[in-house]
């Protein structure tokens, strides 16, 4: 968790509050079904920006091979390894562990096998969106 994640936490419970707020002066006033209306607008939208944040959704799996180029350290903590499949097509992939980044960062200039699963729940923003890399093979020419 780091504090983008803290942040976003507040807006969804601040959302949810106001709906809740809402709903509870609009009984008052008796004008309970716009009371209800707003409170479930705003329970929709709390539900909404949450899913927008954390949700992802990687159904790609697989393999690749090139030569890696470069590895930048991202701002929340991920690193993105960066790989050369053809001569005019450079691809990125993400990586969470710190060895495997690493690794990768000893390894650019080399040809190289990565493997990346799926990936699909709720995960902090300082974690990859995609499926990170789960191992790193060199290939001997």
């Amino acid at each position: 968790m780091n504090w983008l994640d803290i942040i976003m936490i507040f807006v969804v419970i601040a959302c949810f509050i106001c709906g809740l707020v809402w709903m509870i002066f609009a009984i008052k006033e008796d004008q309970t079904g716009i009371g209800v209306f707003g409170f479930f607008i705003a329970l929709g939208l709390s539900i909404f920006i949450g899913a927008c944040t954390w949700l992802s959704t990687d159904f790609k799996s697989g393999q690749t091979v090139g030569e890696i180029t470069s590895v930048d350290k991202n701002l929340f903590g991920t690193t993105a390894v960066y790989i050369k499949t053809t001569a005019n097509q450079e691809e990125e992939y993400c990586v969470e562990s710190d060895n495997l980044a690493k690794e990768a960062s000893e390894l650019v200039g080399k040809k190289v096998k990565i493997t990346y699963g799926k990936r699909l729940g709720f995960y902090s923003t300082g974690k990859c969106d995609d499926a990170p890399i789960d191992s790193i093979t060199v290939i001997e020419e």
